[in-house]
């Protein structure tokens, strides 16, 4: 179907959705936006930080869990099967503007909890894969890009968080992220 091919609006009624149940290739950024493209400039709303882990084995993800479960990871709104690892979607209660000193910031705290998030002890690749908060995700009921035949499947595991719940995951990163920036976010989720 050529409309496979195209850029789709998804309005808060998400109306478009069904369409891409079963697509080769459909992906979404937990960002909203203003106009028509997808540029950085046009970031209005983060409404959730999204990771994606791969080479995740069934050792690793009864580890990831274990960790979620003593508080050594943030348990993710969301955790989706993605072929060959996994995706963490961390949905916030209030959406955060992306105001541009603002985003340099959240790209820090995205990669810091990526390097808490992906360990030896959750994944079995090495090299660690930092993503912007930009980056899109295969949309759930679409397929992978190993398997044509498996479809991306979301399981709810956790709440809706905050910015301040996740930042309290990173001690031992805080001082290489410039918290003067985040401090007005943090104050208004509080």
């Amino acid at each position: 179907d050529s409309d496979l091919h195209h850029t789709f609006i998804v309005y808060d009624e998400l109306e478009n959705l069904e369409k891409f149940e079963f697509a080769e290739f459909a992906t979404l950024v937990p960002v909203s936006y203003v106009g028509k493209r997808r540029f950085a400039d046009n970031a209005r709303y983060m409404h959730a930080m999204a990771f994606d882990i791969d080479g995740v084995s069934l050792d690793n993800l009864q580890t990831m869990f274990h960790q979620f479960e003593i508080g050594l990871l943030p348990r993710p709104t969301f955790i989706v099967n993605s072929g060959h690892g996994v995706h963490l979607y961390y949905v916030f209660e209030e959406p955060i503007a992306l105001f541009k000193p603002v985003r340099k910031t959240l790209k820090e705290i995205k990669f810091a909890l990526t390097t808490i998030l992906w360990s030896r002890f959750t994944s079995s690749e090495k090299e660690v894969q930092y993503q912007g908060i930009f980056q899109p995700f295969r949309l759930p009921g679409s397929v992978t890009k190993f398997q044509n035949t498996i479809t991306l499947e979301a399981f709810r595991v956790g709440e809706k968080t905050t910015l301040y719940e996740l930042l309290a995951h990173l001690r031992y990163q805080s001082e290489t992220i410039d918290l003067f920036t985040v401090e007005p976010i943090i104050q208004r989720d509080e």
